[in-house]
């Protein structure tokens, strides 16, 4: 009943894009309500875009059709106007969205997201989506599904707001045709290392008073401004009517310059593939520098590590020694040495 009003009420607003994933567990209460929407005459399927993402539990080429299908089934549609592939790691095939070892470590897998995107491409041609895009890859990443692809991403969905502008990876993506989707456009939650939400902001309240506008829709705006497509997220019928009331309305350039300077470096998603072991003991090898040794249960060093450089040896009394290769945050398989 939730989502029905929800949906009625994001529908009677004007908004005919939903953002869906099999991982958002969404796909099934938003299916049933637009269907009954559907069926009602209220609206008709040519008018929605649907967008759903692929897991990462289901990567492997045999596996993207069955994700594609369970997707469709959830959302009671024939075809997906949109499909992402949700993040460039590959978890091992599983019931369990998030598979995991006996010391809560997740269990990678190790598949090429190239082989991920070439099954992706056959969804195309069977009919069952219209356009394929990528979900949270950074420019490496992108540059090595274009090298391969017939069918080329239509669209990159990664994180940006105030809070974190992202603006390398949209730059590169925009430069090579991609439609870019800003989601957690608002901020999500607080900044849990500083405490700060975006909507406090006095630059924002600044621009509130000054537009006559909330802070949500100062928000928004800036991330339309800057050429992106904003997917807020509300269960609340003031907010959701809220959030699309942003275009009456259009910011200054001294006011986006404003914004862009208040902006900072701080993501508000917590990307699921980083999850490691913390009982093991790391040597993480910088390119021409000096190994650096630490332990994994240190979440800073263990996060600055295994983002800034390539190897990492671990040391486990059940493998002997062994290595991670991390390329482009894509785990793989350890490799006895």
């Amino acid at each position: 009943n939730e989502a029905k009003k929800v949906v009625r009420s994001a529908l009677e607003a004007g908004y005919r894009h939903f953002d869906c994933a099999f991982v958002y567990a969404n796909e099934g209460p938003i299916g049933c309500a637009l269907k009954e929407e559907m069926e009602s005459g209220t609206v008709h399927r040519k008018d929605l875009f649907i967008t759903s993402k692929l897991w990462n539990t289901f990567h492997r080429p045999e596996l993207v059709r069955e994700g594609c299908l369970r997707s469709l089934k959830n959302l009671q549609l024939d075809y997906l106007d949109l499909y992402l592939m949700h993040w460039p790691a590959s978890y091992e095939p599983s019931d369990e969205l998030f598979p995991k070892r006996q010391d809560g470590s997740i269990l990678y897998d190790n598949v090429p997201p190239e082989e991920t995107w070439k099954a992706m491409e056959e969804l195309v041609s069977m009919g069952l989506v219209k356009s394929i895009g990528l979900s949270n890859f950074n420019q490496s990443q992108i540059r090595r599904i274009l090298e391969c692809a017939h069918v080329q991403p239509v669209v990159l969905q990664v994180e940006s707001h105030l809070g974190f502008l992202n603006q390398e990876v949209i730059d590169f993506a925009k430069s090579v045709g991609m439609v870019v989707i800003a989601y957690s456009p608002l901020g999500s939650a607080s900044d849990q290392s500083t405490g700060e939400n975006l909507l406090e902001l006095p630059v924002v309240q600044e621009m509130c008073k000054k537009y006559s506008k909330t802070a949500g829709q100062i928000l928004l705006r800036h991330t339309v401004q800057r050429g992106l497509c904003a997917i807020p997220k509300s269960s609340n019928h003031g907010r959701i009517l809220e959030n699309i009331r942003i275009f009456d309305f259009v910011l200054s350039p001294d006011d986006m310059d404003k914004l862009n300077d208040a902006s900072g470096n701080s993501r508000r998603i917590r990307p699921p593939l980083l999850e490691q072991p913390d009982s093991v003991i790391a040597f993480v090898l910088p390119p021409g520098g000096m190994a650096a040794r630490y332990r994994k249960g240190v979440t800073a060093e263990r996060k600055k590590f295994g983002l800034s450089w390539k190897y990492t040896l671990s040391f486990g009394k059940d493998r002997g020694i062994s290595i991670y290769l991390l390329t482009d945050l894509i785990y793989r398989r350890p490799v006895c040495l």
